[in-house]
């Protein structure tokens, strides 16, 4: 059986789980689709878009770097990716905000020469190696009864002589306070990337560092905020162990609606009522 096949998990669907598996069982078994994107959501892609193609861009040789740029424009690469995903909310016949999204244009603008340089004045960054961006990860959990494989992609991957960091870039409005930068269900995602990142390339997780570089829309100055997570042997062993809780979960027949969860549900009012 190819691996596409085998059962498989993410860390989104790891979530869901825990926050209501009615809402698993519509979204992962049932496939109904929920409410799709919104202006948020595109802003977000078109920003990951433009952070990802910077990354490659910068790691080029300076000649093809040199005409890569007299080719484009990144200010026009992020409005058109942000057009796009505008232009596919509307054909799914989805109204738009049209302040919202004149604002988030220029937020965009205002934050895309703000990504490099604050990833460059990362001390442990410092003369890196571009490794890898968007990498897929579809590994197996090991020690487990169940044949589980974790599906991921990494933002980025860089490395500093033996050292290698795990970047996630996150779009926000404002950014996060420390209760969000510390809370254990949120950082467990670094850490199960790490996990199955060491895993894939049989690398040393001491060797191995996960960072969020939070994209901040609405900030004035500090748009870019690049901050470390720890994730160490115990934190990687407790996050295993809360998926393969989660995955259990699973094949329960009686899904029982968790009503905290509804108001940001997608299926609320609609299959969930």
């Amino acid at each position: 059986m190819s691996k596409e096949k085998l059962p498989k998990i993410s860390y989104s669907e790891v979530t869901i789980l825990e926050d209501c598996v009615y809402r698993h069982k519509l979204q992962y078994i049932d496939e109904i689709p929920g409410s799709g994107d919104n202006e948020f959501s595109v802003f977000g892609t078109a920003i990951h878009d433009n952070a990802e193609r910077q990354m490659l861009v910068e790691a080029l040789p300076q000649q093809e770097k040199d005409k890569f740029n007299e080719k484009h424009d990144w200010d026009d690469m992020f409005v058109d990716k942000f057009r796009e995903g505008l232009k596919k909310m509307r054909a799914d016949g989805k109204s738009i905000d049209k302040k919202l999204c004149l604002d988030m244009k220029q937020q965009g603008l205002n934050l895309l020469p703000d990504i490099l340089p604050a990833l460059k004045e990362v001390p442990e960054f410092k003369g890196y190696e571009l490794v890898e961006t968007e990498e897929q990860l579809y590994e197996k959990i090991k020690d487990f009864e169940t044949d589980y494989w974790f599906k991921g992609y990494i933002d980025l991957v860089l490395k500093v002589g033996e050292k290698y960091y795990i970047i996630d870039w996150k779009t926000t409005t404002w950014g996060w306070d420390a209760r969000t930068k510390s809370s254990t269900r949120k950082t467990y995602q670094l850490t199960l990337y790490k996990h199955f990142w060491c895993q894939k390339h049989d690398v040393d997780p001491k060797n191995v560092e996960t960072y969020f570089a939070l994209l901040k829309r609405t900030a004035k100055k500090d748009r870019v905020e690049i901050f470390r997570v720890t994730s160490g042997p115990k934190k990687r062993a407790n996050a295993i162990a809360w998926v393969q809780k989660m995955i259990k979960r699973i094949p329960v027949k009686i899904k029982i609606k968790n009503r905290t969860k509804c108001r940001w549900c997608p299926y609320f009012k609609k299959e969930c009522k």
